[in-house]
């Protein structure tokens, strides 16, 4: 317990920008006007006639499904707007009619940050599990496998991932790195590789994700010159930012919540430590953070895998997310657009199946599906052959506004992708 309670403090600076597939020629980096344009729009939700209690958690009139968040514990509300998120898609799926004429019945389950294991054994009531976030969901591997139920997750870990039952609507291989955005940072910034650095916490899941992306950018160049370990609730920034200042950073990234964010970014205004790139991801993509770093968080870049908000106007399915989580008491998170994407996907594969809903045959059309974008919410993905995407985009702070940099519209998409020794 000590040795698990020790990781698990850190859970929030792990969740790192998923990534999904593979769609353009390799080595380049080019904008794509929409997500993908490979990828099929879907309308999985309907009325239908579908019968028979045909699996766990099957009946002739509904499909009972689990979904798991770390919400309470030692990070309280860690993961709530991503179940609101899942709250939100079963009443939109159930409001059309279900899937082919059964309803969805959600059954919530808690982590905690600790109890994921219990939690796993639970969902094994049910005929899937759906739209799971949950940091340390490598104690879900041996639980799922023994019942065999299986889950189209919202984020995993790298071990989970590799799970033959566990799909995701942007794969996150423990073994792959897109290098795509770091090529493209290269590119925009020239010397920005000279002097890189990385921070992340004392505990193995951040250390792990941190280690993967340094192993990655290493192969095109990025010099690592500083890795900062961190204590989990940093009290004095000050020494970090000092060896940022020693090593002529030029290049800094992080695996943390916003609150380290910000927290790191104001000790550097207060030192006048100033960097090339500044570059984050989609756990920073909150008001909560430019509101915590204020000023000191202008020229922060935030690396997306899933569309801007801003992009709800003409992509009728951010904005369906966004009424619906809304509606439930949510607030709109990147991660949580990634769990309705999982709840599309699963919707999907499950439509397919007609009156015979298995999880046999649901494992069987997940695997078939390699072309998936959530209706535009996402970067193109295979989640049958659970590849990471080259795809990404840019925003930037300004003027306390998280503004779109690059590209234009849509996502910047890259082929190179890096093999690294395994994180799981």
């Amino acid at each position: 317990m000590g040795t698990r309670a020790a990781r698990t403090l850190g859970l929030p600076f792990v969740v790192m920008a998923l990534v999904a597939a593979l769609l353009v020629p390799a080595g380049a980096v080019t904008a794509l006007a929409a997500p993908a344009g490979a990828a099929t729009a879907v309308a999985p939700c309907g009325k239908g006639n579908a019968t028979g209690a045909t699996d766990t958690g099957v009946t002739d009139k509904s499909i009972s499904i689990a979904t798991i968040q770390d919400i309470g514990g030692l990070r309280p509300g860690l993961f709530a707007n991503e179940q609101k998120s899942m709250e939100g898609f079963v009443a939109y799926c159930n409001s059309l009619g279900g899937i082919n004429g059964r309803t969805l019945k959600l059954v919530k389950y808690d982590s905690a940050l600790l109890d994921a294991y219990a939690q796993y054994q639970k969902a094994c009531d049910q005929f899937a599990i759906v739209g799971e976030t949950v940091i340390f969901d490598d104690v879900g591997v041996k639980p799922t496998t023994a019942c065999g139920v299986p889950s189209v997750a919202g984020i995993s870990q790298p071990a989970r991932t590799s799970s033959d039952l566990v799909f995701n609507p942007s794969p996150n291989p423990g073994d792959k790195v897109a290098l795509g955005r770091y090529q493209w940072l290269k590119k925009q910034f020239p010397g920005v590789q000279k002097s890189a650095a990385m921070l992340y916490a004392s505990t193995a899941t951040t250390q792990n994700s941190g280690e993967k992306q340094i192993a990655g950018m290493e192969q095109l160049g990025y010099n690592f010159t500083y890795r900062g370990v961190t204590e989990v609730n940093v009290v004095n920034w000050g020494p970090f930012v000092n060896a940022l200042r020693q090593h002529q950073t030029s290049y800094l990234t992080m695996v943390a919540d916003p609150v380290n964010w910000a927290g790191l970014q104001r000790e550097m205004v207060a030192q006048g430590v100033k960097v090339k790139v500044t570059d984050a991801t989609s756990t920073v993509y909150s008001p909560a953070y430019i509101q915590q770093a204020g000023s000191a968080a202008e020229g922060t870049l935030i690396a997306l895998t899933t569309a801007p908000f801003e992009d709800a106007k003409k992509l009728p399915e951010m904005a369906n997310y966004m009424k619906w989580v809304k509606k439930m008491g949510g607030t709109p998170t990147s991660i949580g657009v990634e769990v309705w994407s999982a709840g599309l996907l699963f919707a999907t594969a499950v439509q397919s199946l007609g009156s015979n809903v298995t999880r046999k045959g649901l494992i069987t059309a997940l695997k078939g599906i390699h072309q998936w974008d959530g209706n535009g919410i996402q970067a193109p993905a295979d989640p049958g052959n659970k590849v990471p995407t080259g795809c990404f985009l840019y925003l930037q702070v300004k003027n306390g506004k998280f503004v779109r940099l690059y590209p234009k519209q849509g996502f910047a998409c890259s082929k190179t992708i890096a093999t690294v020794p395994s994180a799981s």
